[in-house]
């Protein structure tokens, strides 16, 4: 189920209020209770999607989710948060959100990448939250890019300049506040959202770095997420696993797969069959589900959307399209 960290929405609420009864009424509002802090918890997109309403209500601007961002503190990491404060550099820090971004919230995706003399670190929403609820995405988007550049330079002890900052939604009528905010060219409608780092920044070691208490928060967290991928269907974490890798525009192999959750292809697809399912239906399920929201979307040729979706050429994506849906891509988007 795609939601969001519990220890994010606290801090979301508490950065919101003054005083104890504010915070009482957030929780009330919300259906949550305060006394709820399990740091492995999660909340529903639905009531992600209220918190946002409440908090952009009481602030009575938009940019709200920008000024968060520069207020907030690590402890919305839950105990990812400990192992940012003693990483040896912000290249690691970004290496291990990467990782572990399910501790964060599964309803968004990380990645990093190195371009030239830079590093390009991808937040991307699902693409059933973005389609299905592109406001309160968005607004996490906002906010996510805000925190992170407020937190690194406080790990830093110096501002830290990205070079540009990348969105995929379209320029709001609040863009100026981007500006303020991020300091850097922002552009808006790009294909994935993006912050570009200088690598020489990322790379330099951090006052705060302890190797020893970071190996022993890593181990921790590793722990915990071999924990949560026994708990839930086998099926559902490769299903997440392909998913955002298409959302980096990577076609993710079985082997591949295999070798992320530290098992054999052999072992991978013997779970699968004992959930009635295979790599090969997961992933075509997938790239449907993807080609569908690109379709309605307009944006993208068919050739596109086959490379994007990781076919070699644009006639096996039509013919696996006809096999979903009896029909044809550029049908199905006339119609769409």
């Amino acid at each position: 189920m795609l939601g969001i960290s519990l220890p994010v929405a606290r801090e979301m609420i508490h950065c919101n209020c003054s005083s104890n009864d504010e915070v009482r009424s957030f929780y009330a509002a919300l259906d949550l209770s305060p006394d709820l802090t399990d740091p492995m918890a999660f909340i529903s997109l639905s009531t992600y999607e209220k918190l946002w309403q409440l908090i952009v209500a009481k602030a009575g601007t938009e940019a709200v989710s920008l000024q968060m961002g520069q207020r907030s503190n690590l402890g919305m990491l839950g105990i990812l948060g400990h192992i940012v404060q003693v990483s040896p550099s912000l290249l690691v820090v970004l290496e291990q959100v990467s990782s572990f971004s399910n501790q964060i919230a599964t309803a968004y995706s990380y990645g990093l990448e190195p371009v030239q003399n830079c590093y390009a670190f991808t937040f991307d929403a699902h693409p059933d939250f973005a389609y299905y609820r592109p406001y309160t995405s968005q607004k996490g988007l906002e906010y996510t890019a805000s925190c992170l550049l407020h937190q690194f330079s406080e790990l830093l002890k110096k501002r830290l300049q990205p070079i540009r900052i990348h969105f995929s939604f379209p320029r709001p009528d609040y863009a100026e506040a981007f500006e303020r905010t991020f300091q850097c060219p922002v552009y808006f409608e790009c294909e994935h959202n993006q912050i570009i780092f200088p690598a020489k920044e990322l790379k330099m070691p951090l006052p705060g770095n302890n190797p020893v208490l970071f190996h022993y928060f890593k181990q921790i967290i590793e722990d915990l997420r071999a924990e949560q991928l026994q708990q839930q269907p086998f099926a559902d974490t490769i299903r997440s696993l392909v998913t955002q890798k298409f959302q980096n525009k990577h076609f993710i192999s079985i082997e591949e797969a295999a070798h992320q959750l530290n098992t054999s292809r052999r072992s991978l697809q013997r779970r699968l069959e004992a959930e009635a399912t295979s790599f090969k239906e997961i992933t075509d399920k997938v790239r449907r589900d993807i080609s569908f929201k690109l379709l309605q979307k307009r944006q993208h040729s068919i050739k596109e959307i086959a490379y994007l979706l990781g076919y070699e050429e644009p006639a096996s994506f039509r013919r696996a399209f006809k096999k979903w849906t009896g029909s044809n891509p550029k049908a199905y988007a006339a119609v769409a």
